[in-house]
């Protein structure tokens, strides 16, 4: 019985300092942010997104009292709010913020600098300067001219290069971070991982090794079973300078689900981003009170961009930015009286765009773009030494796959010479009659003398790519043969319409839409888990342990294709298992 009273007591005790640990904490104020208010605009919407939680009493967000009366907003100056909420056991929570108030200027002028299509180019390699020299000139502006300097990119910025694949681009988030990146627009290749690996970036209560201290967005990004965008990615984002407000709208381009491996993106899909760039235009310019409209596009089409620029009152938007398509321009575009810049900056680092807006009493009076590199631009020409240091320590970990040469290239290989090659190995590897890979998924050649290291592999094949194989009957086998935008190896002559084949090819052709036609015909279809450029490295890798020095074509596949390949799996920190 003593026992008994004993336990009872502990679990009253237990009970009774529960109670007393929920409700000496009182409310708990969640939400809260700094702010910024421009004389003349409304007055801040002190309680957007704020929640208040008590232990005891739950929700209490109608209880919360604002104290703003230390704001005087007709003088700028930075002033303090408060936020003060008292329970029913009088535990009082009070929190302070800050409120900036600004004097709109009449005339000032912006500067935008812009890179799309980065696929991780960190690295400086001929005509791709590296993102320590561009960093250099981002960095230098900024500091330089803190309140009339804006950074953005337009998509694809991770994934392509050894050292961000290896991180899963978070080491490239973290050098974005330091560059003061104000806003980043998904692209297709952002989906290559998985859509949740680039998401807990942006989840700053996730366990990813680096967060963005940036918005991601995309407006049309939709996922199909609620309707809404995904948890972490914004339509948009509004940047204060100065006491102007300038708006960015993010979208990924219309229909480029295409471009992605069904499996990874089959729950989203890309509603028509013109529609929601109209939306959120007039959004940001009836409600949000913004000066300036940015339409940043991961896409590069003519609709998109008369569409936009047709665009009137308060739906105008007054530059717009490309990406996807790899292209160098700043164009022009005249409708309903304004001219409407136009820009894109090529791909992996080799230029970066420079927009400059100007506002006349008020109001938007002219906008020039220009594309920045090397020989124009002499900050380019120099390295950023606190971004420098931050890729020297992220290279360290791997120095060794981005140096040691695995073999030496004896001849020039050419784009469409390894795309025939890697469907060489896809066939010899998986036993089929056939192997299709398509050109897009080579994106580098290599020069005879060229040290083959596994950083120059994820050059050559950056997507994590795997093995698909299926049976096609001969006639479906030709429709593909027939196909520009595939390579292809067999050693059939001569296929016959009405008989089955093994077929080998990488998971994007397999479930992309532009062949969905032909492979729903097929019949054993089966996915392995290889990485074809893990492949394509072990095939080196066996060539040099087998005694060459030298890589040529025409070299014998070894053995080891015929029994399991092992696979390299990337594992933060831990350098490359064997597997």
């Amino acid at each position: 019985m003593r026992l008994k009273r004993l336990v009872i007591l502990a679990l009253l005790l237990t009970l009774t300092l529960m109670g007393c640990n929920q409700t000496s904490e009182g409310p708990v104020i969640s939400g809260l942010d700094d702010f910024e208010y421009i004389i003349g605009d409304d007055y801040p919407n002190y309680l957007y997104n704020v929640t208040v939680d008590d232990a005891q009493e739950g929700a209490m967000n109608k209880q919360i009292i604002v104290d703003d009366t230390d704001v005087d907003y007709t003088t700028p100056g930075t002033y303090t709010i408060t936020f003060t909420i008292t329970d029913s056991d009088q535990h009082t929570t009070t929190e302070s913020r800050t409120v900036v108030v600004f004097e709109k200027r009449l005339d000032s002028s912006f500067d935008i600098y812009y890179v799309n299509d980065f696929h991780g180019a960190v690295l400086p390699d001929g005509n791709e300067m590296g993102l320590a020299n561009i960093a250099n000139l981002i960095m230098t502006k900024k500091a330089k001219n803190p309140n009339s300097t804006l950074f953005i990119t337009g998509g694809d910025m991770l994934q392509g290069a050894l050292l961000s694949n290896y991180y899963h681009g978070a080491s490239v988030i973290d050098m974005l971070n330091l560059m003061g990146l104000d806003a980043f627009v998904i692209g297709n290749h952002e989906f290559d991982w998985g859509l949740d690996v680039l998401l807990q970036y942006f989840d700053q209560d996730s366990d990813a090794p680096v967060h963005a201290n940036f918005p991601l967005l995309g407006a049309n990004v939709i996922e199909k079973a609620t309707g809404e965008r995904p948890a972490g990615i914004d339509a948009y984002t509004v940047i204060r300078k100065q006491g102007y407000k300038i708006g960015v709208i993010g979208t990924i381009g219309y229909g480029l689900e295409s471009d992605i491996a069904t499996s990874r993106v089959e729950d989203y899909e890309f509603q028509d981003p013109v529609d929601w760039v109209e939306y959120y235009s007039t959004y940001l310019r009836t409600i949000e009170n913004v000066d300036i409209v940015l339409a940043v596009n991961h896409g590069d089409s003519d609709y998109f961009n008369y569409s936009v620029a047709a665009l009137s009152d308060d739906a105008r938007v007054d530059i717009i930015f490309n990406g996807h398509s790899h292209q160098q321009y700043v164009n022009t575009i005249n409708q309903n009286e304004f001219n409407t810049i136009l820009l894109q900056a090529g791909a992996n680092g080799k230029t970066v765009g420079h927009t400059t807006i100007s506002i006349d009493q008020g109001t938007v009076a002219s906008v020039s773009g220009r594309l920045l590199t090397q020989s124009n631009e002499h900050l380019l020409l120099a390295s950023k030494d606190s971004v420098q240091w931050l890729i020297d320590d992220y290279s360290a970990e791997i120095q060794g796959l981005m140096n040691d040469s695995i073999i030496t290239a004896g001849e020039y290989l050419s784009q469409m010479d390894l795309t025939l090659y890697l469907s060489k190995l896809m066939r010899l590897k998986t036993d089929s009659d056939i192997a299709f890979h398509n050109n897009g998924g080579t994106r580098a050649s290599v020069n005879q003398g060229e040290p083959m290291t596994v950083a120059l592999a994820y050059d050559i094949f950056p997507f994590d790519n795997t093995i698909n194989t299926v049976k096609l009957t001969g006639e479906s086998i030709k429709l593909l043969m027939n196909n520009p935008s595939l390579g292809y190896d067999t050693t059939i002559s001569s296929f016959d319409d009405d008989t089955f084949y093994t077929v080998a090819t990488n998971d994007y052709v397999f479930t992309s839409l532009d062949y969905a036609d032909i492979f729903d015909t097929g019949i054993y279809s089966m996915h392995t888990d290889i990485l074809l450029r893990d492949l394509f490295i072990q095939v080196l890798e066996s060539l040099h342990a087998a005694g060459y020095d030298t890589f040529y074509l025409y070299l014998d596949i070894p053995e080891p294709l015929s029994l399991d390949t092992y696979i390299l799996t990337r594992s933060m920190k831990q350098g490359y298992l064997m597997i």
